[in-house]
């Protein structure tokens, strides 16, 4: 079982280093062997303007673990998905420049596929809960799942309707998706808002079965990112994500 962090960057200065650090200071004890051989990080940088590139550059010189790909300026959605495609893994986990994961990520979920494997439940994509780098101890949304619970069939549906009605499930941070669904393609699409909802409903319709785990598991970074402030092209990518 292996997983590949997927890490978009663009200009994130400020807080890539303390992303980087949370992805490379994950709880591998529970592995007997080399973390190297348990995970991976790709950073795929998207045309920063700023020190971005040098620091990722930096990181991947002194971990072995960590390898960037730059790509000049192509968007979120194409960035996101070149690191999916490059990727080695068999899990696919996503983690934005700013924002940071839990030491436990790792642990939790080798735990929960390794005893899923053992079963004839099977997930393709595995939710868990996030919370406010400010405020680490409370779940920003509540989910009306089970946790541990495989949901398969006429089951899905209370995702769907989750992600129709809202935003809660939409975010790629918050899930960890089986590779052999994750990568979509379509690389020459700029799409930098509601990537979330463009991959997440092509991910629920594929997936043969969806799973929750009821714990904190990623910390985002509310006050920051790309949807903290209004961008022209908003309406343009909504436009492209609802078609």
């Amino acid at each position: 079982m292996f997983f590949s962090v997927i890490v978009p960057v663009h200009n994130v200065q400020k807080h890539i280093r303390e992303a980087l650090d949370s992805a490379l200071s994950m709880d591998t004890s529970f592995y007997e062997g080399p973390k190297e051989d348990l995970y991976e990080i790709i950073v795929v940088e998207n045309g920063s303007s700023d020190e971005t590139p040098g620091i990722c550059d930096e990181y991947a010189a002194r971990h072995e673990e960590l390898s960037v790909i730059h790509k000049g300026k192509i968007g979120l959605y194409a960035a996101r998905q070149t690191g999916i495609r490059e990727a080695c893994g068999d899990w696919i986990i996503a983690l934005d420049g700013d924002d940071i994961v839990s030491e436990k990520l790792l642990f939790e979920l080798y735990r929960f596929i390794s005893g899923m494997e053992k079963t004839e439940s099977k997930a393709d994509i595995i939710y868990y809960d996030a919370a406010d780098t400010k405020n680490r101890y409370k779940a920003m949304t509540g989910h009306p799942f089970e946790s541990g619970r495989v949901y398969k069939g006429d089951d899905k549906k209370l995702f769907y309707d989750l992600i129709c009605r809202g935003d809660s499930l939409n975010s790629m941070w918050s899930k960890c998706i089986r590779k052999s669904i994750a990568y979509l393609g379509r690389e020459n699409m700029y799409l930098n808002y509601g990537e979330d909802l463009y991959q997440t409903a092509e991910y629920a319709d594929m997936a043969e079965g969806i799973a929750y785990i009821g714990k904190i598991l990623y910390y985002y970074r509310c006050e920051e990112g790309i949807t903290a402030s209004y961008n022209t092209l908003f309406l343009d990518n909504q436009k492209i994500v609802w078609k």
